[in-house]
């Protein structure tokens, strides 16, 4: 392959210079996988962290987007707290940090794990636990009795204005309306709920459902007469750095001043700093499109992993209508990646060919974690290293 080739299959967005040469060189080399750029996490480690602090909010790394060591190693440096939802988490969370902020939100909880989990938090390792229904809400405070406890919240029953992207029915949580319930089943115990949490005001980047969210938590809680110290509003938090500061702002501004506002980002934080370096098998012309085989498979190595950067590719002849389409090698017929991006197309851009590599950029840590060996072809090799 050409070096013009090779540079016009590395997609140009929003990688680094340093990054970018890194890929580079893999690609001349043959060396295929995941290739995570840790300097470039660890900046936006710093400025979410130094954005939360300006704006008094609590930013939390969600362990299950990386459980790999230096991720979350970097994120405990950056003085970030962590989202867990089970021992596997705790322990990973812990390794990185005995001392880092741990809040506990599980769907629920296998039997074998809650009583080292009870014991935890009892012990003050867990330091914040937000039950996902009352049958929980009342066990957590049955083995804690006199703790401070939390509860996750959904907003099913509640008006909600058109357009907003929210999940309903949600399976996650109790309603806004069972919280007198779930404030009289803590004080059986001696207990105070004083943590909500969201789930719902995370499914999408959208201000206004957090926003809308947070707000609903505070009417909801002060009708019951809670003393909330902390509203969690989830994770999602698909910002650009550069807009945090009012992002950040306006989610503040939503809740009472006194009472902490938490968000708890998993793929935010690895935003463009992974990339895909794979290799071209075939490509399939037909009369309606032309079809880009690369060595991968979508649901078993991209999960979660949207907003990829494409390279621009050009048109096989000139005016060429027909659309690119990116498959993967499993033998499914929906493994096509522009089911979720366009492929960008431009005459004159290059046109890559069996045996090239092949760039995708901005792959999130999920795409690690949720990785299999569906119908054999296995997952890639995932390497971590500084620019």
């Amino acid at each position: 392959m050409t070096d013009v080739i090779t540079a016009g299959l590395v997609p140009d967005e929003r990688i680094s210079p340093a990054f970018r040469d890194v890929l580079l060189s893999r690609c001349a080399e043959g060396e295929f996988g995941l290739v995570a750029d840790l300097t470039e996490i660890d900046r936006r480690y710093a400025a979410g962290a130094a954005a939360a602090q300006r704006n008094e909010i609590r930013l939390l790394c969600a362990v299950k987007a990386s459980t790999h060591p230096e991720v979350l190693a970097g994120a405990a440096r950056a003085g970030l707290g962590f989202d867990v939802a089970n021992a596997f988490e705790v322990t990973a969370a812990r390794k990185a940090s005995p001392s880092a902020f741990t809040s506990l939100t599980s769907p629920g909880l296998p039997f074998a794990e809650r009583a080292e989990l009870f014991e935890a938090f009892r012990r003050g390792e867990i330091d914040r636990w937000h039950c996902d229904s009352l049958a929980q809400l009342e066990e957590l405070a049955r083995e804690c009795p006199g703790s401070t406890v939390g509860v996750r919240v959904n907003l099913d029953g509640l008006e909600i204005p058109e357009g907003m992207p929210l999940w309903r029915p949600s399976r996650f949580g109790i309603r806004l309306d069972q919280l007198a319930l779930a404030r009289d089943i803590a004080a059986r115990y001696s207990c105070s709920l004083r943590w909500i949490h969201a789930h719902n005001g995370s499914e999408e980047n959208d201000l206004a459902s957090y926003v809308f969210t947070a707000s609903a938590i505070a009417d909801a809680a002060a009708s019951c007469g809670l003393s909330l110290e902390s509203v969690d509003l989830g994770g999602g938090l698909l910002s650009e750095v550069a807009d945090l500061d009012p992002f950040l702002a306006a989610v503040r501004a939503a809740v009472p001043a006194g009472v902490e506002v938490v968000l708890e980002p998993g793929r935010f934080w690895m935003t463009d700093c992974m990339a895909l370096v794979t290799q071209v098998l075939d490509v399939k012309e037909t009369p309606t499109q032309v079809v880009l085989l690369l060595d991968f498979g979508l649901m078993s190595h991209l999960q979660w992993a949207d907003h990829i950067r494409i390279p621009v590719l050009g048109t096989l002849i000139p005016g060429d209508t027909r659309p690119w389409r990116i498959c993967g090698r499993s033998c499914f017929e929906e493994d096509w990646l522009d089911e979720w991006e366009p492929v960008p197309v431009r005459e004159g851009a290059p046109i890559p060919r069996a045996g090239d590599a092949f760039v995708l950029g901005n792959i999130t840590g999920y795409a690690i974690e949720l990785a299999c060996d569906f119908n054999g072809v296995h997952r890639p090799d995932a390497y971590f290293l500084r620019t």
